[in-house]
């Protein structure tokens, strides 16, 4: 019925096209644009037919959780930046001895 539709609506679209897009498929698509849309977990359970949380699987690597994550991890990640940019710059790891109270975060520089 899906491929039926979408040859209806893209009457020049090839005949492997419409096989590239399962049910399964749409659904995940559905469910990664409901969740970044604010919906509850709930809501999106009920209109997709999902009997588990199988489906947050599919919500591990969408725009709106990685830009979530890049802001959680700046902080650390800014610290891992200037110990690398120390070491890179003075040649050896001894220097990160010596810097490692002013980089602070870590407890002896570890």
């Amino acid at each position: 019925m899906i491929r039926k539709a979408v040859k209806t609506v893209c009457p020049d679209i090839s005949k492997k096209e419409p096989t590239e897009d399962s049910c399964h498929s749409i659904r995940v698509w559905a469910g990664v644009y409901l969740d970044e849309e604010g919906m509850s977990p709930d809501f999106i359970k009920k209109r997709l037919r999902w009997l588990n949380e199988s489906y947050r699987v599919y919500l591990r690597d969408t725009y709106n959780i990685n830009e979530l994550q890049n802001a959680a991890l700046k902080e650390s990640a800014n610290h891992v930046v200037k110990v690398i940019e120390l070491i890179h710059t003075s040649g050896s790891d001894q220097s990160f001895e010596k810097h490692a109270p002013e980089l602070g975060e870590y407890d002896h520089g570890y």
